[in-house]
């Protein structure tokens, strides 16, 4: 059936055999010789191949099967970011479990919950970081229009990271202050920085060449997603550097950047929103 199914010019001459069976497709029946003979006679082949009864013409079923298969193998945009989004809610939630007093102090309650102000500062550093990344990751998945395999294991690494982000909030809150001060440090930074990194991966993969890209995304908007992007990394990286010389410091950084990509985002965001009206 392939060869009949195939887009032909008005000319082209089809056996008798062929008519019936590309009428057929069309319905149109012939029942006697007499008709069959008469339809090759008057080309009814022009009619039956013109036919606009499907949108395009004519075409190869086995190719338009095969398109079907391969989108059905292929996540939905959609589907990964509901994903996603219960990634980045559990991380954010599991933040304030590890703000907690601490255990068999003899201390009155509010010099309690003044010594333990490194939690809440940690916990609110690493909050809105996440919370600028699951804003960034949402205007990121709106410029899909597909997604692959490279591109969902790339995603999986970046999520794999906002997941692990708990557990050195809670490492540098405790130790921030002591002699482990830098270790807890350079672990917060070093997760912040790999999860930039990954971050920047999924949108150059993703917009390189317009790859994965709605077609009709304004180039401005994509030019801005990778101006904000690409400074993630060496910003992070620098203020982890800083943990060898004050943790303290270092951590402070880590606060303002949280800071500044929250301003940021928001302006970006307002620019977005101005260039697709």
């Amino acid at each position: 059936m392939r060869g009949f199914w195939r887009r032909r010019s008005s000319s082209e001459v089809v056996s008798p055999a062929g008519i019936v069976r590309l009428a057929a497709s069309a319905g149109i029946g012939f029942t006697t010789k007499r008709e069959i003979a008469a339809a090759t006679a008057t080309n009814v082949s022009t009619a039956v191949l013109n036919e606009p009864w499907r949108k395009g013409g004519i075409v190869d079923r086995d190719e338009d099967h095969a398109s079907h298969t391969r989108r059905e193998r292929i996540m939905t945009p959609g589907r990964l970011e509901a994903f996603a989004d219960g990634v980045f809610a559990i991380a954010a939630t599991l933040l304030v479990i590890d703000v907690g007093l601490p255990g068999g102090s003899t201390a009155a309650l509010g010099r309690q919950l003044l010594e333990i102000w490194p939690q809440y500062a940690a916990y609110a550093i690493s909050f809105v970081t996440i919370g600028i990344m699951w804003v960034n990751h949402h205007r990121l998945i709106r410029q899909l229009e597909r997604v692959d395999e490279r591109f969902l294991f790339l995603n999986l690494g970046l999520l794999a990271c906002i997941a692990f982000v708990p557990f050195p909030t809670r490492i540098l809150a405790e130790f921030v202050r002591g002699s482990d001060g830098r270790a807890a440090a350079l672990l917060y930074g070093v997760t912040l920085t790999m999860t930039a990194v990954f971050f920047s991966a999924v949108w150059l993969y993703a917009s390189r060449g317009g790859r994965l890209l709605h077609a009709d995304i304004d180039p401005k908007e994509v030019s801005g997603i990778t101006r904000s992007y690409l400074p993630g990394t060496p910003m992070y990286a620098a203020a982890t550097l800083v943990a060898f010389v004050s943790p303290q410091a270092s951590a402070l950084l880590f606060g303002l950047l949280a800071v500044f990509y929250m301003v940021s985002s928001s302006f970006f965001g307002r620019t977005a929103t101005e260039y697709d009206a």
